[in-house]
């Protein structure tokens, strides 16, 4: 598996052609992927995040994925969503904490597995966001009558964490991603996904869905909308 983060053009840009750089392979026993890493914007280091899938036994359960810039190990988590039968991970959400780079450049990175080593603590997410604000404002037009929903997400996630109501993406010393959902008006709720990182950057993604249970008539009368399925019954 090879995985590129950026594509670099050649002296061909202007025939339309863009050229893939080289990405380093697996050589050495506990190789798994290369990947390249090209700074686009300002210099700096930061955390990234992405998706990857490992081929069977690749990854074996209890072995410690590390990725590795140059000869330098760099902070390194995986999240594990599927194993194959063996144990080993399948697929699995990797964050790194990048290399410096200056604007333009470049470094080669190789995904390794060698023993697991004493796991640093998980990020605390309940407190990191103590002091962060983040609200949603929603004006909900209904029947010409307009109906403001002011969403204190910031609020209703410290809620939840300590309910222990937030289910975990990601959960380790580089990345914490949770998810909650908030119930705004009928149909409508939020789900939220928010995630920080150990380098002091945070991600949020609200999602605006309407796919509750629609209200139904049952015997004449309007049956509520239900959350989390189960049988519904409908008139003809």
């Amino acid at each position: 598996a090879i995985l590129t983060f950026c594509l670099t053009s050649g002296p061909s840009l202007a025939e339309g052609v863009i050229h893939a750089p080289a990405v380093p392979q697996p050589r050495l026993a506990g190789d798994v992927v290369g990947l390249v890493l090209q700074q686009a914007g300002a210099s700096g280091s930061r955390d990234l995040t992405f998706g990857e899938v490992f081929p069977a036994g690749r990854v074996p359960r209890g072995q410690r994925l590390q990725a590795v810039a140059g000869k330098v190990p760099v902070p390194t988590q995986l999240d594990v969503k599927t194993r194959y039968p063996d144990g080993s991970a399948r697929m699995g959400i990797v964050t790194l904490r990048a290399p410096a780079l200056a604007a333009g450049a470049s470094a080669n990175v190789m995904l390794t597995v060698g023993p697991q080593a004493e796991a640093a603590p998980a990020l605390d997410l309940a407190a990191l966001a103590d002091g962060l604000k983040i609200g949603v404002d929603i004006a909900e037009h209904a029947a010409g009558v307009d109906m403001p929903h002011a969403v204190e997400l910031d609020k209703q996630l410290a809620d939840a964490l300590a309910r222990g109501k937030a289910s975990f993406w990601l959960n380790g010393p580089e990345a914490v991603e949770a998810r909650i959902d908030l119930p705004v008006a009928g149909a409508l709720h939020l789900v939220c996904d928010v995630r920080a990182y150990a380098d002091g950057n945070w991600l949020a993604d609200v999602q605006f869905a309407n796919d509750y249970a629609s209200v139904i008539l049952k015997d004449g009368e309007a049956v509520p909308p239900q959350v989390g399925g189960g049988p519904i019954a409908y008139d003809a």
